[in-house]
């Protein structure tokens, strides 16, 4: 059994490698998984293996890049360096779709303000006509 999964997130780390002469990209993309409130906050990381990408993909799949896709999900299970026995979520990316950097918010430029609108006024001081009276915008300037 295999499930495909849909994944997107900024690329946290890219390691580059060449296995049985196919090269292979191996992402790491990370969440993180808010607690109740005192509890310390815990992440998951999801290890994406891309599979002979093209040339001009590789210099966008780097640390910092915005990537989505879907691919195959597979859970591994592995002892980590002190005895555990821990899991580790792998996705064997069949499609994908990747942007450059993310501009950071302090970085991008100020949006510029909008103009006020323009009101028409009455014709003069003694003007007693009441408000709805008067001609539309669109009517005053074309």
């Amino acid at each position: 059994m295999s499930f495909r999964i849909q994944f997107s997130g900024d690329i946290r780390k890219s390691e580059t490698k060449n296995l049985g002469g196919k090269q292979m990209v191996e992402i790491q993309l990370c969440q993180k998984n808010y607690a109740k409130q005192g509890d310390e906050a815990t992440f998951t990381w999801l290890r994406v293996a891309v599979w002979e990408p093209k040339d001009f993909q590789l210099p966008q799949l780097q640390a910092g890049c915005f990537i989505a896709g879907s691919g195959e999900f597979s859970l591994r299970s592995y002892v980590n360096k002190d005895g555990v026995k821990q899991q580790s979520a792998e996705v064997r990316c069949g499609s994908f779709d990747v942007s450059g950097p993310r501009q950071a918010a302090a970085s991008a430029p100020a949006p510029a303000p909008s103009p006020k609108p323009r009101v028409p006024t009455g014709g003069g001081a003694g003007d007693d006509e009441p408000p709805f009276a008067r001609p539309l915008i669109a009517e005053v300037w074309g």
